[in-house]
């Protein structure tokens, strides 16, 4: 699966070397990278809020030490409701993540620069090939059978062992 840092800094030549494939990423990269800007955009919303929940509960121990419990309570409440907030907010950041990640996972890792550009299997190149390919007459059988036929391989013992 392709880092999020990496399409965020290599997007056109991601973008490039999954055309290799024949695989158009650009839709998902563009609602990847929409997705990061919202979880970012929430992030730092959701970090305001604690801080501002922090320097509130500091301020309700100050109160109550002074004595001024009515004005305590008063920022406890506020308090409460700005935790309720964070707990909205920390879900709505896992719930972008949860979809970034069910886009990510369709995204196949990148080909290496040296993978041409096709299709079909007659578009790849032959970089070395070692003898003569066999010619199999019509009625060959493949080799899971030959290994049954001879007995070379127990399947069913395979089976029973895993």
């Amino acid at each position: 699966m392709l880092q999020l840092n990496y399409i965020r800094d290599n997007k056109d030549e991601a973008i490039a070397r999954l055309a290799i494939k024949n695989f158009d990423a650009k839709p998902i990269f563009d609602q990847v990278l929409q997705l990061d800007v919202e979880r970012k955009n929430t992030q730092k919303e959701l970090e305001a809020i604690l801080n501002e929940a922090n320097v509130l509960a500091k301020q309700v121990g100050d109160l109550y030490k002074q004595g001024k419990k009515a004005e305590g309570d008063e920022l406890k409440s506020k308090s409460a409701s700005l935790k309720e907030n964070s707990k909205k907010l920390e879900e709505h950041v896992a719930v972008i993540e949860e979809q970034q990640h069910k886009l990510l996972v369709q995204v196949p890792n990148t080909p290496s620069v040296k993978v041409p550009k096709g299709k079909t299997p007659e578009d790849n190149e032959n970089v070395f090939q070692e003898g003569e390919i066999p010619v199999l007459y019509d009625g060959a059988k493949p080799h899971w059978e030959l290994t049954t036929k001879y007995d070379l391989i127990d399947f069913e013992l395979g089976v029973k062992l895993t």
